[in-house]
């Protein structure tokens, strides 16, 4: 699972990079994020997106599960605020191929699904025993 959303959070801020324009625009839409904070996140958010995804593909650890459900959580919570108050956006998460997507049949809510989905299964990940390069926290031993 952890490599399947590390490609997907590589290819979303991969492609938010490429267009800052629409990505902003987007934040914009949700019409809850400050002003203020709207031009650092456009490009702070892609350039983590980017830096957990290669993480999670390269390096499945304990860190990377915690900033990629993070990334999903704040996302999902975004997301149900805006859908709940019936605000005509798109998500911004893949540039222009994501207005295609909202524009299907239940795009929207097919996509938020989705999200949901895998937020709960890295929750689900980070509550499991360590694996793949996490060290096992262990007592040192004195004797």
């Amino acid at each position: 699972m952890s490599r399947g959303v590390g490609i997907w959070l590589m290819l979303a801020g991969l492609l938010k990079l490429a267009d800052l324009g629409s990505f902003s625009e987007a934040l914009q839409n949700y019409q809850y994020l400050p002003t203020w904070s709207i031009q650092s996140l456009t490009t702070f958010v892609p350039s983590l997106e980017l830096v957990v995804g290669f993480r999670l593909f390269f390096a499945d650890t304990t860190a990377s599960r915690l900033w990629a459900t993070l990334l999903f959580g704040s996302f999902s919570l975004l997301l149900a605020r805006a859908w709940s108050l019936h605000l005509p956006l798109t998500c911004g998460c893949f540039g222009s191929a994501t207005v295609w997507l909202h524009r299907q049949p239940l795009g929207l809510e097919l996509h938020f699904l989705l999200v949901l989905a895998v937020t709960i299964g890295l929750v689900r990940k980070l509550q499991s025993p360590a694996r793949h390069g996490d060290r096992p926290t262990q007592k040192p031993q004195i004797f």
